[in-house]
């Protein structure tokens, strides 16, 4: 099983409570934890950190393209979670990005397979990485090369007829109506960075962070 073992910073009131019912510690708002106490939680061995950002869910439509582009710009090998950790720090085995999809929230997160002594560098990254697109320090040059790997992602996926039939109905719910892929990606092929900079102002401006241990 994987247990929370530390914790919060800046939480929101709903990761506070999740937090609370997880058993997750939390610690005081001007600082990440200290690597040393972490360890003394932390079994010898790999360590998961996770920084998570509360965000709307699969109901919250408006915001899909501006998702889309987020996980180019920040997950995978050409992502910014993984050249910062990985590639310019060497201090994960993988570091990325992923998403956990509700009905009504959702929890964008920033992750790294990590050592219990490198645990704490991985998260002030996440700190700095989550702090710069809060305040709209979105690489343009970047921006653009993640909305086109996010259309070109999504031309590969929709060549599936299972993968567009599940769109199209998964559409009638969250969108109230029947969708065609061609609808997201046009909305992908059209948001402009401006766009995103609100929503990245939206919801990175809230870090959760922790680690976990199995």
């Amino acid at each position: 099983d994987v247990s929370p073992v530390v914790g919060v910073v800046n939480e929101p009131a709903s990761v506070r409570a999740l937090a609370q019912d997880s058993g997750i510690q939390t610690v005081p708002e001007e600082a990440l934890p200290d690597a040393d106490a972490m360890r003394e939680r932390i079994d010898a061995g790999e360590v998961q950190a996770f920084a998570a950002f509360p965000d709307g869910g699969v109901s919250d439509c408006g915001s899909d393209a501006a998702r889309a582009v987020f996980a180019e710009y920040l997950g995978g090998e050409n992502g910014e979670i993984f050249d910062a950790v990985r590639q310019r720090e060497g201090l994960a085995y993988t570091a990325s990005f992923d998403r956990i999809s509700g009905a009504d929230a959702s929890a964008a997160l920033f992750y790294a397979l990590t050592l219990p002594q490198n645990a704490d560098g991985a998260l002030k990254i996440f700190s700095r990485i989550s702090g710069r697109l809060a305040r709209g320090e979105i690489d343009a040059e970047r921006f653009c090369a993640a909305r086109a790997c996010a259309l070109a992602r999504m031309g590969e996926r929709f060549c599936d007829p299972a993968e567009t039939a599940l769109f199209v109905a998964a559409s009638l719910f969250s969108r109230g109506r029947l969708a065609e892929p061609s609808q997201l990606a046009e909305e992908v092929g059209e948001i402009e960075i401006f766009a995103a900079r609100r929503y990245a102002a939206r919801v990175f401006s809230n870090p959760f962070f922790f680690l976990a241990s199995r």
